[in-house]
């Protein structure tokens, strides 16, 4: 019975985990960044592939949304989730009027109690990230 609790709550955190990951998708693609912060960490650090980084939840969701705008309204589409402790895989398409954008998308994210601390992002070297894209009004 001692495992039976055990493996319930680890069911019961993994099922939250995967429910805010597509509720954050799901709030980004809808153009409510606001709406997402409870569920990532003031202190949300973002890196793709290449190093760049965001620190922090506002130059995050300001990217975040600054770049679906040029990119048409980009939306992610999740095609599957796999948790593992702490962490959260995701796979999905990015689907958006530029093809800088449109593409495939692979993410990690870390979770620190019940919010995202980190999102690590890998995506093909053509194609844009929110980093990236940050890097770049940053000039």
């Amino acid at each position: 019975m001692v495992f039976g609790g055990f493996l319930k709550r680890l069911q019961s955190r993994r099922q939250r985990r995967i429910a805010a990951v597509r509720r954050i998708s799901d709030l980004l693609n809808a153009m409510e960044q606001d709406a997402a912060r409870p569920l990532l960490s003031p202190d949300l650090i973002v890196v793709d592939g290449a190093g760049r980084r965001i620190e922090g939840i506002d130059d995050f969701l300001t990217a975040d949304r600054n770049l679906r705008i040029a990119a048409g309204h980009a939306q992610v589409r999740i095609d599957d989730i796999s948790v593992r402790d702490n962490e959260v895989f995701v796979s999905g398409t990015i689907d958006s009027e530029s093809k800088e954008m449109s593409g495939q998308t692979f993410w990690r994210l870390t979770f620190d109690g019940e919010i995202v601390s980190e999102i690590h992002i890998t995506r093909d070297p053509e194609l844009m990230t929110v980093t990236r894209y940050h890097a770049m009004q940053l000039r």
